[in-house]
């Protein structure tokens, strides 16, 4: 675990790198599909069922965008500790 700690630390006045941007853009994400889950429900607790049919579709493109950007997370951290291009 120290290892991937030291990869994922950087300078301050270093640019972004790929693991650290990734990783952000994920939280987001995953706040992004939190959010629309929760509009889901409450619509489909008053009965709303366009708007639980919309908070759905988008839930799934959120949940689908968190899995891409989930899948870029490993090989990204492989080349910041191969000490290769992170970016």
């Amino acid at each position: 675990m120290s290892r991937v700690w030291e990869v994922i630390q950087k300078p301050r006045d270093s640019a972004d790198d790929a693991v650290e941007t990734t990783l952000k853009a994920l939280g987001v994400a995953e706040l992004e599909a939190g959010m629309y889950l929760a509009v889901h429900a409450l619509a489909r607790a008053i009965d709303d069922r366009d708007t639980a049919e919309l908070a759905a579709a988008h839930l799934r493109q959120e949940r689908a965008f968190a899995d891409r950007l989930r899948s870029h997370i490993a090989p990204a951290a492989a080349r910041a500790a191969r000490g290769g291009d992170t970016g």
